[in-house]
């Protein structure tokens, strides 16, 4: 029975890769609706047919269907947790659609993931990239900082104190520029993002002096 089982899910597993391969001709001969209905069916053959949730979810978006999509990815998340792209994909049409505190509770399940596999920052600069463009500079901030924890990249600071200055936070944004400064003396961003922050606060004098 053990035998046979498995030889089940494998003829399974492997119809539903021609069917998933099929919705996906589909998909570029600009056929959404039947891909979608192609993708599905793979599905229905095989739930363990990851790709099939993922291309599906990307023609749901291509229709503006935000919410099909989101289930779609949340059940492939529940099949492997390990796709970080389609991880930042979920993330980011969750703050499409507003469910703003479930993203921030998505997104600091896959940090926490991405930190006990012993990877770098990149990941992290996604995420505060996304939080930016939807403007949530405070959770952006807090990623920011973190990742300044253990990497002092020149891009890192810049990015905190745009996050501070945009808050309104102008005494922090400062303060994050000329901790840079001390490690890259002669780097013009710094310099240029000192004028921005000090034009913003009237200071045009101070403003001309850096730039």
């Amino acid at each position: 029975l053990n035998l046979i089982n498995r030889e089940e899910v494998q003829n399974r597993l492997n119809m539903a890769r021609w069917i998933n391969l099929k919705g996906e001709c589909l998909a570029m001969a600009g056929q959404q609706e039947a891909a979608i209905e192609t993708f599905e069916r793979a599905i229905a053959m095989c739930d363990l047919m990851i790709a099939a949730y993922k291309n599906c979810a990307h023609v749901n978006v291509q229709l503006g269907k935000i919410e099909d999509a989101i289930v779609l990815l949340k059940a492939a998340e529940q099949i492997s947790p390990t796709d970080t792209d389609r991880s930042l994909q979920l993330g980011e049409l969750l703050l499409k659609k507003g469910s703003i505190d479930e993203c921030r509770a998505h997104f600091a399940r896959l940090r926490s993931r991405n930190r006990s596999y012993g990877k770098d920052t990149a990941i992290d600069k996604r995420i505060a990239d996304l939080f930016v463009r939807h403007d949530l500079q405070r959770d952006a901030e807090t990623i920011y900082a973190d990742i300044l924890d253990n990497d002092g990249d020149i891009e890192n600071y810049n990015a905190l104190g745009i996050t501070y200055r945009r808050q309104g936070k102008y005494r922090e944004a400062e303060e994050c520029y000329r901790k840079a400064l001390m490690d890259y003396p002669d780097h013009p961003t710094l310099y240029y993002n000192l004028a921005v922050l000090c034009f913003v606060q009237n200071n045009r004098s101070e403003a001309a002096k850096y730039a």
